[in-house]
């Protein structure tokens, strides 16, 4: 287990969280947090930050927990083309602040709160087992599923921006809306 969540942490360099099992891991830092190179085990995961960043891969171990990102009035940047989620990935940040993810494999989004910037979700594959939630008009919500399917048929969901899906192959691609959706180019 590694726990790190004093409200007054404060990281300067990247922080790497490795452990095995089932133990869970949770950071905050009362700023912006910079994730090293980091493999967890098959607990949950949980980051907080006035933004949340990487400077290396983050692996979860085969049928992980789930792994919430909770960045603050601050950005998500997690596109490393080498993460491994495994368990379910929520991402959450408010105001004008971008998100974006990257996984090598399909990605399952959790139930996931952004404000009013971009979301970009990229993965072989995109599915999910919560809603996404974007603040009221925000910007394009672009899923490259690779050579994978995109299932986003949650019916909670609510985008506020266009939405763009894009995927290759003889893929499936589903959106669910609960109001009206604008396709962006896909």
């Amino acid at each position: 287990v590694i726990t790190f969540t004093d409200a007054g942490n404060d990281f300067t360099g990247a922080a790497a969280l490795n452990n095995s099992r089932a133990n869970n891991v949770a950071v905050t830092d009362a700023n912006g947090i910079n994730l090293g190179a980091s493999s967890v085990g098959t607990g949950t995961l949980t980051v907080n930050g006035v933004g949340v960043t990487q400077s290396g891969a983050i692996t979860q171990a085969a049928a992980a927990g789930a792994a919430t990102f909770n960045g603050g009035a601050g950005a998500i940047t997690l596109t490393n083309g080498s993460n491994d989620f495994t368990g379910a990935v929520s991402l959450n940040n408010s105001v004008a602040n971008n998100v974006a993810i990257a996984d090598a494999n399909v990605i399952n989004l959790g139930t996931s709160n952004v404000g009013t910037g971009t979301l970009t979700v990229n993965g072989v594959g995109i599915t999910q087992s919560g809603a996404i939630t974007q603040a009221a008009a925000a910007g394009a919500a672009t899923f490259n599923g690779g050579a994978g399917v995109i299932t986003l048929t949650d019916a909670g969901n609510d985008f506020t921006g266009a939405v763009a899906l894009n995927n290759s192959g003889a893929n499936n691609v589903a959106v669910t809306d609960a109001n009206g959706i604008n396709l962006g180019a896909s």
